[in-house]
């Protein structure tokens, strides 16, 4: 199946703010339900090891993707997690940092994944984002990491399969339904556009159908790769099926050799 590059709806700037943090606000709940990155945390953490990196960039956030999950599975690597995103969902960004007691912090400002600013030191992340973008700026953002001579992992739990489409497809509007209570900050509205009007849960499923027919398999992330200018780093590619998820998560990590 051809990678097709449509349009997600919530990731657009007409896209209304609580659409998007609704939308977001699920991934993190499904982020946090389903035991999906776990299983390729040993592959990270070789890459950690490897640059002696304790902080972490996580770009294209969302509402604050597993990073809550994940901390204490790195707890002796990862001592300091910053979010960033281009629209930055900053109340649920300060509802982390107060929750973690300043573990994840974030960046205010706007934050574009392609040109990072230089003073965000640290292994950057990107988790569910990375096939928003095409295939010249994946590629720059993959540039800019090792412009700037930093380690950057990715992590997609899309892919173009029938079977990932299908339990998207039949568990999307699901997980919106169940998401409402846990999205935090709580918002009478995402209440009253997931269950009066829903409008989230019917986004949620074709952004996350598109999801799938953008996100880049393994062959290809290993092309874009092959078209950077980085002879001194380290890839590691490829797809993990853990038997506790029932969607695989395809990976990229890469990292200065010296």
């Amino acid at each position: 199946m051809p990678r097709l590059h449509f349009i997600e709806i919530h990731e657009k700037d007409w896209c209304p703010t609580i659409i998007r943090d609704g939308i977001t606000g699920t991934l993190q709940f499904i982020s946090n339900v389903l035991p999906a990155y776990e299983g390729v945390m040993p592959n990270f953490s070789k890459a950690l090891q490897a640059t002696h990196q304790q902080k972490v960039i996580d770009l294209c956030a969302g509402s604050g993707g597993p990073w809550q999950k994940l901390i204490p599975i790195l707890a002796e690597q990862v001592e300091h997690v910053t979010l960033t995103d281009l629209h930055p969902n900053l109340d649920t960004f300060k509802h982390l940092q107060d929750k973690t007691h300043q573990l994840i912090d974030y960046e205010p400002a706007s934050v574009d994944a392609i040109s990072v600013p230089e003073h965000l030191d640290g292994f950057r992340t990107l988790f569910a984002a990375f096939h928003h973008f095409e295939p010249e700026n994946a590629k720059g953002i993959l540039q800019n990491a090792v412009d700037q001579k930093q380690g950057i992992a990715i992590f997609e739990l899309t892919e173009r399969h029938p079977w990932a489409m299908f339990f998207i497809a039949l568990a999307g509007a699901l997980f919106a339904f169940a998401a409402v209570p846990f999205i935090r900050p709580f918002r009478w509205q995402h209440v009253l556009f997931t269950y009066l009007i829903p409008i989230i849960p019917i986004v949620l499923t074709i952004d996350g159908l598109i999801s799938c027919l953008r996100t880049y398999s393994p062959s290809e992330l290993h092309e874009l790769v092959g078209e950077l200018d980085a002879p001194d780093y380290t890839w590691d590619i490829g797809r993990y099926q853990g038997w506790t998820s029932p969607l695989p998560v395809i990976y990229l990590i890469g990292y200065p050799k010296d």
